[in-house]
């Protein structure tokens, strides 16, 4: 009875139904802690699905406690299986990334990986997946240091059991080079990243779309070290690679002319960047199923290449139809949206168009506002952007209430950016200065 409670709980969860699922798997607990002889590791696995439930329907703290009560269990059972504890302090770490709760998250996902070397060794194939895991949580932590140590223990791990040649660690080694990118040492990430594509290269059965991606990576160091030349040919390879390839990802080619559009605009060749541009968004309006939030970011991309080379009208329409575009799927990124509008005024401001740039801001902030899950920075942010076309057009006494309202957001929030809240001050002394509101000015400078 308790297993088709479960089953059932899985359909709820499946079609969405969460309340329903949740009360299913609680039954299944129940049920399963009153027969005589209680199955723990069942009733820990069922814990475990509970927590993933909770987690789907954002009661985070519910999840943590469903995860550790599974884990509690399995850790007491008379014969403990390791690779279940070590997945449930996995899945322990998600819930503690989703939650903010970074330092936990780090311990979680090191014991997890404790838990299998104490059982298998430190070499153990099993480990692989949980170094690059805690790899990539120290990396979005910007740790970069302790990512790269958890990537080349991975490597390691995969060249002692895989093979050297193996193409998953090629893979790690792209991942390796994107670290050192982000510490800036952009030499090491040219020479791992070419150790990448030749293994891939060098493969019995090359996977071409991979290839082509480690290009693009490729291409993407060159140009954040200036060598854009060398990027542009990186970067044209890649699309090479991928249109020649028998079952090409039509995505992964419009990702592709898009980085090279982004070339072509550092090189300063426009109308190729434009071209490039306008390539990407027709591939991905020709897909199947076209994926209408990344051709709204292309045509915003486009219309920041107008912009640049001062091609107004043309950045004002593109912005427009991403606008349009980002309201008409199925389930709406207001935050994206928010940052559409914003560029709008953005594009409106510099062409004096300081109206329509003060309504697309204000439109910007409302969306903001409105969120489910409103982004107090982002608020804040785009006050400011409001403060500086009202003094612009030398509307001083909105510029100052804006001005002190960004101010106030920014103290409000869980984290303040101190450092924000000094340029605030600062913008607002400056505002203050220029309507000849001198002491004012000094205390806003002075604070």
């Amino acid at each position: 009875i308790a297993l088709s409670y479960s089953h059932l709980a899985n359909i709820y969860k499946a079609i969405g139904q969460m309340p329903e699922a949740i009360a299913v798997q609680q039954k299944t607990i129940t049920i399963m802690k009153q027969v005589a002889k209680p199955d723990y590791h069942s009733i820990a696995i069922s814990y475990s699905n509970l927590a993933t439930i909770y987690k789907t329907t954002g009661q985070l703290h519910e999840a943590i406690a469903a995860q550790q009560k599974a884990i509690a269990i399995m850790e007491q059972a008379a014969k403990p299986d390791p690779h279940s504890i070590a997945l449930s302090y996995s899945n322990l770490a998600t819930i503690y990334k989703a939650i903010g709760q970074t330092d936990k998250l780090i311990v979680a996902q090191q014991k997890a990986i404790a838990i299998l070397e104490q059982a298998l060794g430190n070499n153990h194939h099993d480990l692989i997946a949980p170094y690059n895991k805690l790899s990539n949580y120290y990396k979005e932590l910007g740790q970069l240091t302790q990512a790269l140590r958890c990537r080349q223990k991975s490597i390691v791990i995969q060249e002692q059991t895989l093979g050297k040649n193996h193409p998953n660690i090629a893979l790690s080694y792209a991942n390796m080079a994107n670290i050192y990118q982000d510490m800036g040492q952009n030499n090491k990430a040219l020479s791992v990243q070419q150790k990448a594509i030749d293994m891939q290269e060098q493969a019995t059965a090359p996977d071409h779309q991979s290839i082509a991606i480690s290009y693009s990576n490729l291409a993407n160091i060159y140009k954040a070290t200036g060598q854009l030349h060398e990027a542009l040919s990186v970067q044209q390879k890649a699309i090479d690679i991928q249109e020649q390839a028998t079952a090409s990802d039509h995505q992964s080619i419009a990702i592709s002319y898009s980085n090279l559009a982004n070339i072509y605009k550092a090189i300063g060749q426009a109308d190729k960047a434009i071209a490039a541009q306008q390539k990407a968004i027709a591939i991905m309006e020709q897909a199947a199923k076209p994926d209408y939030h990344n051709i709204a970011l292309s045509y915003s991309h486009l219309a920041n290449i107008y912009k640049a080379i001062g091609q107004m009208p043309e950045a004002i329409a593109v912005q427009q139809k991403t606008i349009t575009i980002m309201k008409q799927v199925a389930k709406p990124d207001y935050h994206s949206i928010a940052i559409s509008y914003s560029n709008l005024s953005t594009i409106y401001k510099a062409t004096g168009q300081m109206p329509e740039a003060i309504a697309a801001q204000q439109k910007a902030i409302a969306m903001q506002e409105n969120a489910t899950a409103p982004d107090p920075q982002s608020i804040a942010l785009s006050y400011s952007h409001l403060a500086n076309i009202y003094k612009a057009i030398g509307q001083m006494p909105e510029a100052i209430a804006v001005q002190q309202k960004t101010i106030t957001i920014m103290k409000q929030v869980a984290k303040p950016d101190y450092h924000s809240i000094a340029i605030s001050y600062s913008n607002l002394s400056t505002i203050y200065k220029a309507t000849g509101q001198m002491p004012e000015a000094i205390a806003a400078q002075q604070k």
